[in-house]
């Protein structure tokens, strides 16, 4: 799935380029030529497989292609994201950078000088469009994906509890509930809002009071419960101080007739019983409150707009006017007619003419 290189064989400069431009690292190790990490990386697979389990990073890669397969910039619209930087000193216009060959697209080859700028470009395209992927993982009510009945988000495609009073389910239902308290506070890189430090979980007031209702509710000390809560976020997950790392959490998406809980208090939905707590208002959830997962889906209308798993429709709209400085080739664009440009790329769909 990714660009097998050794960092050990790159030249220093691109060694340095990777490093400053901050690309993980883990997306350049071969790993795939190691057998014994190409087995666990199957055995992985297979279990997220079983559970329904997906990864975001997987996703946003199937995105990010899909879009570019379209002939639209992944990065963006806005001014700033015309132009992808491959380097310390050089940035390349999106439709130089990529071409497309019988409606694929993939790395221009004469843009693209060395492995690492392409793992430096695409770095820098899903750190444009991560800040979109929080607020639809995370948007508070009626429009984050768990809302929806789609899917919600896990740290893993499981966990063990690291306390004897909790079951294995009730541990990974917690921590999901945490990621999900984390995320709706905006604690993810790519945030658009400044994140205060935390170091430890009561400095972040939200999780601190779920985390403290659900030890009430179970009988357990409130520091030891969020204190294993968070060292689990953080040190085996490396979500360091409390901040999500979005390509590194999951997605569980769940099946008509899965249950669900919907809070009597805010009606906020749940995927999964939360600890017997309500993420958002902390109020019990009952296994009263419990509805499938098809009746969430029905009356959500994200989701009947998914219904039919439309393929997606690339709409490039440009203005024509008096003021317009390029008249002649926006309106040959229009017409398909493109010259030595990707058609794909650069044939206008619609054009507003005043």
């Amino acid at each position: 799935r990714y660009e097998a290189v050794q960092l050990w064989e790159l030249d220093k400069q691109d060694q340095l380029d990777l490093i400053k431009n901050k690309v993980d690292i883990t997306f350049m190790r071969a790993l795939y030529q190691r057998e014994d990490l190409r087995d666990q990386e199957q055995v992985r697979l297979l279990q997220d497989a079983k559970g329904k389990v997906i990864s975001i990073e997987d996703i946003l890669d199937n995105v990010i292609w899909s879009l570019l397969n379209l002939g639209v910039n992944p990065a963006g619209t806005s001014a700033s994201k015309q132009e992808i930087t491959v380097s310390t000193d050089r940035k390349v216009y999106w439709k130089d950078l990529f071409q497309w060959n019988n409606g694929k697209a993939s790395f221009n080859d004469f843009q693209i000088h060395n492995s690492s700028e392409k793992a430096i470009a695409f770095s820098n395209i899903r750190n444009s469009i991560l800040p979109i992927v929080g607020r639809f993982l995370f948007g508070r009510l009626f429009y984050s994906i768990e809302s929806t009945g789609i899917a919600h988000v896990v740290i893993s495609g499981s966990h063990k509890s690291s306390l004897d009073e909790l079951s294995d389910d009730e541990f990974q239902s917690i921590v999901d509930s945490s990621i999900r308290v984390l995320g709706d506070n905006s604690r993810y890189e790519q945030s658009l809002y400044v994140i205060p430090p935390a170091n430890g979980y009561k400095r972040i007031k939200p999780l601190r009071s779920y985390l403290e209702k659900v030890a009430d509710l179970k009988g357990l000390d409130h520091d030891l419960l969020g204190t294993r809560v968070f060292e689990v976020i953080v040190n085996k997950y490396k979500h360091l101080d409390g901040v999500l790392r979005l390509p590194k959490l999951k997605l569980r998406f769940a099946e008509e007739d899965d249950d669900a809980y919907r809070c009597s208090s805010c009606k906020t939905v749940h995927l999964h019983f939360s600890g017997g707590v309500c993420k958002n208002c902390y109020s019990p959830l009952k296994r009263s409150m419990q509805l499938s997962v098809k009746e969430i889906r029905n009356k959500n209308f994200l989701s009947k707009l998914l219904e039919g798993n439309h393929e997606s429709v690339r709409m490039r709209c440009e203005e024509l006017t008096g003021q317009t400085d390029n008249q002649l080739e926006r309106q040959r664009l229009f017409k398909g007619i493109v010259l030595e440009e990707s058609k794909k790329a650069n044939e206008i769909d619609l054009l507003s003419v005043t």
